[in-house]
Formats: C-alpha cells, sequence, structure tokens
C-alpha cells in the first residue's frame, strides 16, 4: 500500500494516496506496529499538506496520538512542529486541540 500511495502521489491523485496511506495505518495498528501507524498517518499529513489541510492536520494530530500513547514523544518532534506550522499558517488553531494540551 505505501508503494501504491507513491505512485498515486506522482500521479496527482494526493486524495487517493493519503487514502491509501490511511488504510496502511490501520493495518499496521491491527498488528500492533505503532512506528509503522506513526509513519503512515505522518506522510498521509504530509501528503495533503498543501491540497486539504483539514484532513492534513487530523493526519498529523493521529499521529501525535500515536507516538505519545506509546511514550516516545522525542521521537515525535518534527511531527509536532510541522503540526503547529500546518495550524498556524492555517489559521487552525482554534479548532484543534493544541498538541501540548494533547502531550500531557
Amino acid at each position: 500500500m505505501d508503494n501504491a500511495a507513491g505512485m498515486a502521489k506522482n500521479l496527482g491523485r494526493i486524495e487517493e494516496g493519503a487514502d491509501l496511506l490511511e488504510r496502511a495505518s490501520e493495518y499496521y495498528t491491527q498488528n500492533m506496529n505503532a512506528d509503522q501507524t506513526f509513519d503512515a498517518l505522518r506522510r498521509a499529513g504530509e501528503m495533503l499538506a498543501e491540497a486539504n489541510t483539514e484532513r492534513a492536520i487530523s493526519y498529523y494530530m493521529r499521529a501525535c496520538d500515536v507516538i505519545v500513547t506509546e511514550g516516545r514523544e522525542q521521537f515525535g518532534s518534527e511531527t509536532f512542529k510541522a503540526t503547529y506550522t500546518i495550524m498556524l499558517r492555517n489559521k487552525k488553531c482554534a479548532t484543534h486541540a493544541p498538541v501540548p494540551v494533547r502531550l500531557q
């Protein structure tokens, strides 16, 4: 699915690529592979950052939740930064719980 997501992105079908990454993250979750779940959600967020900011923020927030649940926040610092950046750039901070609040 990861390869198919990359191919969809290259073909300009960004939404479809993000959907494939989301589906891959669900499979990783079922197999209790938090690292891969986090990575798939983070990449889906990156893929949609310009095309669909609401969905991108949602994917980033879910990725942050995964890494926080695992107790490995130090590995998610770049994703936390990306989440803040897209939220601030698009003035979405009021509609989403701030990342530090979610870390507590």
